[in-house]
């Protein structure tokens, strides 16, 4: 995140690095593995980039951040977070459900894919892990992994957004 780079220029990264609360998005984009290992062509590229470029609003709209996107074993997935800094809010957990929703409408209605999304809130270390030659910001901690956990099960349901005790105690009232 932007807040970090000048503690990364003057080579202070330990003053980046600190336990918070966040809420964390793990995407499963919906992506068929036939359809990621034949991904070849410029019109794939655009396509791929019409994909994130919604995503992107939509984690950006409720001022979230993107950390991560992977494309391996486990398809297209997608780490966004909310709550570090500079944009940290108390209803981040509300502003990710809205984000992740979002996500899985968008994708459904202009690109026909079934995103699967695992929700969760929670302590986590943030900070930049690696050594000088290789580094980079990252996020750990069982609240990490739960969502990884969840959006693995959203993904055996057929997609949709599905978020842990914490979250829904959170915004419960939020979403009536």
């Amino acid at each position: 995140p932007a807040a970090v780079r000048p503690y990364v220029e003057t080579h202070e990264e330990l003053w980046a690095a600190e336990t918070r609360d966040l809420t964390v998005l793990f995407v499963n984009l919906g992506i068929s593995e036939q359809k990621l290992t034949s991904l070849s062509t410029e019109e794939d590229l655009h396509w791929m980039h019409s994909i994130l470029y919604i995503v992107q609003n939509a984690v950006y709209q409720y001022e979230g951040s993107i950390n991560k996107f992977l494309m391996d074993d486990k398809g297209s997935t997608l780490i966004a977070v909310f709550g570090l800094p500079p944009l940290s809010h108390e209803d981040d957990p509300l502003r990710a459900l809205f984000a992740a929703m979002q996500i899985c409408t968008e994708l459904k209605i202009q690109k026909n894919l079934y995103p699967s999304v695992g929700v969760t809130t929670g302590l986590a270390f943030c900070g930049i892990i690696g050594n000088p030659s290789r580094r980079e910001y990252s996020i750990l901690g069982n609240c990490v992994n739960l969502a990884a956990r969840l959006m693995t099960h959203s993904k055996k349901k057929r997609g949709g957004v599905i978020c842990d005790g914490a979250t829904w105690h959170i915004t419960r009232l939020d979403l009536k």
